[in-house]
């Protein structure tokens, strides 16, 4: 199935393990991104809660691309795939929380975490955010516990929010912020 509705491709990503590459969500990607969501389904539940009745399917995976896709055709955020090769070993979104202030997201399947993937994938998806979507911040949150998490967002130059953001509630959470400045500067992986 062929997608109309892409989003601008990354700028040029420096290869981080042979392979790995960051690129925006299509709906080509269907299959690979079942696949990646059923194989982690338990372990993501744990730091994202559980999916939508219905999302682990081909059709509700589907409606989930196709609401995705037409958010970022709106210029309402940035949802991209962090590809090894042929299969999909991570996610990374910036929705908009508010006009010009994306939320990052990030998940790394099992088998590939704790080897810098999602620090490169957020900071290549925040590049384009900086330069696509004109932001100036990206919030970010972790929950308590979530220590890989927390160190991930630390390193990229995030550091703990000290205002309120309406539409952003803490649920629980640490809240986070940096600007696409400090994200590109921090150190590579």
């Amino acid at each position: 199935m062929t997608d109309s509705k892409r989003v601008p491709d990354l700028p040029p990503a420096p290869v981080l393990h042979c392979g790995i590459r960051v690129a925006p969500l299509t709906m080509d990607d269907h299959a690979a991104l079942l696949d990646f969501e059923q194989r982690n389904a338990d372990f993501f539940a744990k730091w994202v809660g559980p999916r939508p009745d219905g999302y682990l399917t081909e059709a509700g995976l589907t409606k989930a691309i196709t609401s995705l896709l037409d958010e970022a055709a709106r210029g309402q955020g940035w949802f991209g795939l962090v590809h090894d090769g042929p299969r999909i070993v991570g996610r990374v979104n910036l929705p908009m929380t508010l006009p010009r202030l994306p939320k990052l997201g990030y998940r790394i399947c099992r088998s590939r975490t704790g080897r810098g993937l999602a620090r490169h994938a957020a900071r290549q998806a925040v590049a384009l955010a900086e330069t696509e979507m004109q932001i100036d911040t990206v919030l970010a949150r972790a929950l308590p516990g979530n220590d890989a998490s927390r160190a991930v967002l630390l390193a990229l130059g995030f550091t703990p929010l000290t205002r309120d953001i309406a539409d952003f509630p803490a649920e629980g959470r640490t809240c986070f912020e940096a600007t696409p400045a400090t994200i590109a500067r921090s150190e590579a992986p």
